[in-house]
């Protein structure tokens, strides 16, 4: 069975491999050489006091970036839809599910080594994926310490592999119900986007309870000075989710402030007085927990989708077995007096049946055994 299932699997594998292969040696080319700068450039001295040098070095492999974000963007998607939505779908397409359904294995055992073979590819790929791109922005996001935005945050560490295991139990579900690969792929597309776009605009800010921070306005003050920004920073890495000026009543304003060098209050300092900056952030500290909670929310997600593919195929409900597991019982009809011992029996009347003519049959000069006329005979009792 698992032979049979390569069988079917290695052409998907053979170009997922060869796309990964291609990414993977320019990515260790340039990234390794960009730890190399980096550390000769801070052994030298010569580039303190200027641009993060992992920022300038890796400034001139924008492709590359280009390429390990959007492959892993896409990666999870192109798995559920190439892996898992043919899986069961492929075997209603050709009509060989009655073929498969009917051997020695059984269906249970046939999905579980389906599952096994390719859910577990699949989210190999998108792991390997994300651990390389993980790797080659660790200068850059080390320097940034932005890992915590929305462009970022689904391209890094473990949330990639929640994100192949949901797309795979989705791309399993479609197929089974659907019973056509196509639709089943472009299902699969929909819901996956639909459902990491809802997570990253609507559910990852509420993982936990968000900070706030009230701090004064500064800036516009000094000649040239145009600038606003709030009097205290955030912690490192935090990921601001929300802010707004509000005034000194703690009211949000919806006019642009007037603060230019040609402003009244600009020479005495006085334009941003009693405003203040209203932030509602998630600090640094949580990056981790966060990457676990939208990795185990996704994974368990795609596990529910890949239970649910059991307890359909398990439960019957599949062309080839009846939906009932016992004949229906007929109702009985209604109860008459038995026939007394020789009488006729009495025709149905729900067919048209016709009436019977008697035969008599003479006896034979020889035939003792023949009934006599006012017995009924027993050939009709």
């Amino acid at each position: 069975m698992i032979w049979l299932t390569w069988r079917q699997f290695r052409t998907q594998a053979t170009v997922v491999a060869a796309v990964l292969l291609v990414m993977a040696v320019p990515a260790v080319i340039t990234g390794t050489q960009t730890r190399h700068w980096v550390a000769a450039c801070a052994a030298s001295g010569a580039c303190l006091g200027g641009p993060p040098a992992a920022l300038t070095f890796m400034s001139q492999f924008g492709w590359v970036k280009v390429l390990l974000g959007g492959g892993l963007l896409a990666m999870p998607a192109i798995t559920g839809m190439f892996f898992a939505a043919p899986l069961v779908a492929r075997e209603y397409d050709a009509g060989t599910f009655r073929l498969v359904w009917t051997q020695s294995v059984s269906r249970l055992r046939w999905l579980t080594v389906k599952v096994a073979v390719v859910g577990a590819a699949s989210v190999l790929t998108s792991g390997l994926l994300s651990w390389l791109t993980t790797w080659w922005f660790g200068p850059a996001d080390a320097a940034n310490q932005d890992k915590f935005v929305d462009s970022t945050f689904g391209m890094r560490d473990v949330a990639p592999l929640g994100y192949a295991l949901f797309a795979f139990g989705v791309g399993l579900a479609a197929g089974l119900l659907l019973r056509r690969v196509l639709p089943a792929m472009a299902t699969t597309l929909g819901v996956y986007v639909a459902a990491r776009m809802v997570v990253q605009m609507l559910v990852r800010a509420h993982y936990a309870a968000p900070l706030t921070k009230t701090a004064p306005l500064v800036g516009a003050g000094a000649a040239g000075d145009t600038g606003i920004k709030a009097a205290t920073a955030l912690p490192p890495g935090s990921w601001v989710v929300n802010q707004q000026i509000v005034d000194a009543s703690g009211q949000p304003i919806n006019h642009p402030l007037l603060m230019g060098p040609d402003a009244t209050c600009a020479a005495t300092g006085s334009c941003l007085a009693g405003y203040q900056q209203h932030l509602v952030y998630q600090p640094g500290s949580r990056y981790w927990p966060f990457q676990w909670t939208e990795a185990g929310l996704f994974a368990a997600v795609g596990l529910l989708l890949v239970g649910f593919c059991y307890w359909w195929i398990a439960g019957r409900r599949v062309p080839g077995r009846s939906a009932r597991r016992h004949p229906v019982a007929t109702r009985p009809a209604a109860l008459a007096p038995a026939p007394a011992v020789g009488a006729l029996p009495t025709p149905r009347t729900d067919q048209a049946a016709t009436p019977r003519r008697a035969l008599a049959v003479a006896p034979g000069p020889h035939d003792d055994s023949a009934p006599e006329p006012d017995e009924p005979d027993a050939a009709h009792g």
